[in-house]
C-alpha cells in the first residue's frame, strides 16, 4: 500500500460515512420518493447506484472480481429499508478497502479494458468512482431538501 492508496481509502470511507449521515432519519416513504417523474432518482436508487458504481469500477475493473452488475436494476430499486441500504454501503466499502489496500504504486498505472472496450488506468477508475459518489451525495442532499420543502 502507498500513501496514495491510503488517501483513496480515506476518501471512500469519508464519502460512505457522509452518504450514511445523509440517510439518517429518512422515512420509508422518503426513501422511494423522487422529486421529478423523469430524470430524478430516489434516495434508494442513489444509494444502490453508488454501491453499484463501486462494485463495477473498483471491485470488478480494478480488483478483477467476477461481478455481474445490473446497472439498469439499480435505477429500478424500490422498497429497501434504511438498514438494508446501510448494510449495502458497509459491505461495498469493506470490499473497496480490501481491493485498494492490495494495490501497489505500480498497480495504479495498470491499464484495464472495460466490457464496453474503454481503456482506463487503475488510478482513473478509482478517481472516477470517488467523483461519481460525490456527485450523487449532492443529489441525495438536494432530494432530501426538496422532500422536506414539499412536506414542510
Amino acid at each position: 500500500m502507498s500513501t496514495e492508496t491510503d488517501a483513496y481509502i480515506e476518501r471512500f470511507d469519508y464519502l460512505t460515512d457522509e452518504f450514511k449521515k445523509a440517510l439518517q432519519g429518512i422515512s420509508t416513504e422518503e426513501l422511494d420518493w423522487a422529486p421529478l417523474s423523469v430524470d430524478a432518482n430516489s434516495a434508494t436508487v442513489l444509494t444502490t447506484h453508488v454501491a453499484g458504481t463501486q462494485i463495477g469500477w473498483v471491485h470488478q475493473v480494478v480488483g478483477g472480481m467476477d461481478i455481474t452488475r445490473d446497472r439498469d436494476a439499480e435505477f429500478a430499486t424500490r422498497g429497501a429499508t434504511l438498514d438494508e441500504l446501510e448494510a449495502l454501503l458497509n459491505r461495498t466499502a469493506s470490499t473497496t478497502r480490501t481491493v485498494i489496500d492490495g494495490l501497489s504504486t505500480a498497480d495504479l498505472h495498470k491499464l484495464h479494458e472495460t466490457a464496453d472496450g474503454q481503456r482506463v488506468t487503475t488510478r482513473w477508475a478509482i478517481l472516477h468512482t470517488l467523483e461519481h459518489i460525490g456527485q450523487h451525495l449532492g443529489h441525495l442532499t438536494l432530494t432530501r431538501q426538496l422532500y422536506a420543502q414539499k412536506n414542510g
